[in-house]
């Protein structure tokens, strides 16, 4: 999963639409707000966060730790403390380029080392992406390197060398992918959604995965917790529920 920085993107549309329509459905939000811990019991979790710089706390029949990038961190202030899960982040940066396309999506292969390099529309602009390198640090600080602009712009000028080269804007994100020894274009983008008791789990963490099959990873997560939820009458269908961006 992306945390983008530096560019309105339609992910991010998609988050405040989702978030939106949680509401709608009768959800009570916390956000922005701070996760402190968790204690998990065969009742459910307590949980402490803090919100406008002020400790709250919560009682929830379960918890999903959906953090993306800092899923590691928030696993690490549960308690009883879940097994670590051996995952490196890698950080991805897109470029949007002044020019519209007419048509088509276009797939691309890198000369240097062969990477799968993509060429989209993006409103009135283009998008062209992406990069893949090992990360390290605080998530909270991954931004578009000036060597990942280069690479994506040598690969654009042998495929178009008529279009410009401009850039308008640039985003970077980070996938949550196994940790291997293996090149980070290689590995599998499946979502690992460890639990704390397979037989009653009452905490799913949600690892990898992407964004744009948020609703199958939902509906797994779910499907995971429905033995420890008690039974509730389904007040939509998310298979079918629209979205509208806010």
């Amino acid at each position: 999963m992306y945390r983008y920085h530096d560019a309105q993107t339609d992910d991010a549309a998609l988050t405040r639409a989702v978030m939106q329509s949680a509401i709608g459905l009768g959800a009570t939000l916390a956000c922005p707000a701070e996760f402190i811990a968790a204690s998990i019991n065969r009742q459910g979790s307590e949980i402490s966060y803090r919100q406008d710089g002020e400790e709250k706390s919560c009682c929830t029949r379960a918890l999903v730790n959906a953090a993306g990038p800092w899923a590691g961190e928030v696993d690490a202030r549960i308690t009883p403390a879940p097994a670590p899960v051996l995952v490196d982040l890698v950080q991805g940066t897109h470029l949007i380029l002044p020019e519209p396309l007419e048509q088509g999506c276009y797939y691309m292969e890198a000369v240097a080392d062969r990477r799968a390099v993509f060429l989209l529309p993006w409103g009135e602009h283009s998008l062209l992406g992406t990069t893949e390198n090992l990360y390290r640090g605080d998530p909270a600080g991954v931004q578009a390197l000036p060597a990942e602009e280069s690479y994506l712009l040598a690969v654009l000028q042998q495929y178009f060398p008529g279009r410009s080269t401009r850039v308008v804007d640039r985003f970077a994100g980070l996938r949550v992918l196994p940790a291997s020894g293996s090149t980070a274009f290689r590995r599998t983008r499946e979502t690992h959604l460890p639990v704390d008791d397979p037989r009653q789990p009452y905490r799913v963490s949600i690892y990898g995965g992407k964004l744009t099959g948020y609703r199958a990873t939902a509906h797994k997560v779910l499907q995971l917790l429905q033995r420890s939820l008690p039974a509730r009458k389904a007040i939509a269908d998310t298979t079918r529920l629209p979205l509208h961006p806010v």
